[in-house]
């Protein structure tokens, strides 16, 4: 899911004692060459194909002399998440019995565990409904936000979420 990564560190050196500084992430090379040592950030973008699941290996070489290398940082930054929207829908007589009040839509989640906060958004034909709850499960009435025939519904979470049932019923 990495769109981009870029290591960015501040080299300090002495010019014409110091030699290439080589970096290698897992052992695939991303930079052999004399840095700028006077500038405050050296920003280096490198393929996220580099990167690896789990732990990841950067190591620094240089042929003479010695660097000081500070501030550290890697920066990385992810594709936006393309979450899936489920469809369902609603006949001309349902949709005439939601709006007259004979039925409500009820949309209920139910999620795998107690113990976690869960968080985000479910999107129902365009109009957010937050939740965040410990909750086992998470109940809306979406009646006032129906459609005649085709409803969608899409759940953007903040974080990774387990959802073991998705539905949405008629409720009298």
């Amino acid at each position: 899911n990495l769109e981009k990564v870029t290591l960015k560190f501040k080299p300090d050196c002495l010019y014409g004692q110091a030699g290439k500084l080589a970096i290698s992430i897992n052992g695939e090379e991303i930079y052999n060459a004399l840095p700028d040592c006077d500038l405050s950030m050296v920003p280096l973008e490198f393929s996220s194909d580099k990167i690896s699941v789990g732990e990841n290996e950067i190591n620094f070489k240089t042929e003479k002399g010695t660097y000081i290398l500070s501030n550290l940082i890697i920066a990385s930054k992810l594709k936006d998440m393309d979450f899936p929207t489920y469809y369902f829908d609603l006949s001309n007589e349902r949709y005439e019995e939601i709006k007259a009040g004979k039925y409500k839509l009820r949309v209920k989640l139910d999620f795998v565990d107690t113990t976690e906060w869960k968080n985000g958004e479910l999107i129902f034909n365009g109009h957010t409904n937050q939740f965040e709850t410990k909750k086992i499960n998470a109940l809306w009435d979406l009646s006032e936000d129906i459609v005649q025939g085709s409803n969608s519904i899409k759940i953007k979470p903040k974080k990774t979420l387990e959802i073991r049932e998705l539905r949405a019923d008629l409720i009298e």
